[in-house]
């Protein structure tokens, strides 16, 4: 079997999320490199591993990219993207309002680096599951469930 249909097979679970600041108007994004859509701005997060949960994900994620733990973690909604046009990839957006630690920039070969954008001044090149898991968030009577197929 070739790696390009064990690639359509496996399961494609991210976990992007959404970081406040402090002052709860501002999210965190990083300029993407070497990776899909580089230049693009994305939310810190990753994939979700096997048996791992969505929490614990996060936790993961934030400490590995962002340097931060968490001291509050809220589910927000899913994202269903199509990815090349041959899978289906799913995000699982969550929001941190307050955590500890401060923000670093430590897998420096995937990210530019981190900045705090003003929730209402938010640029065209965001990642496209990560732009709506936002508005989601700025919308909360929103649905909580979107297909960007």
């Amino acid at each position: 079997m070739s790696n390009s249909i064990d690639e359509q097979k496996r399961e494609h679970l991210g976990v992007p999320v959404i970081v406040l600041s402090p002052e709860g108007n501002n999210v965190l994004l990083g300029e993407r490199i070497n990776s899909y859509k580089s230049d693009w701005l994305g939310l810190p997060g990753g994939r979700l591993e096997l048996r791992e949960n969505l929490i614990d994900c996060v936790k993961r994620e934030l400490l590995e990219e962002v340097g931060i733990i968490p001291s509050t973690i809220e589910y927000l909604g899913v994202v269903r993207e199509l990815q090349n046009n041959s899978y289906n990839f799913i995000h699982f957006g969550l929001v941190v309002k307050s955590f500890t630690g401060q923000i670093q920039n430590i897998e420096s070969h995937k990210c530019k680096g981190w900045q705090w954008v003003p929730v209402d001044k938010l640029p065209y090149k965001i990642l496209p599951a990560h732009k709506i898991l936002i508005e989601m968030y700025l919308l909360p009577s929103s649905q909580k469930y979107k297909d960007l197929l």
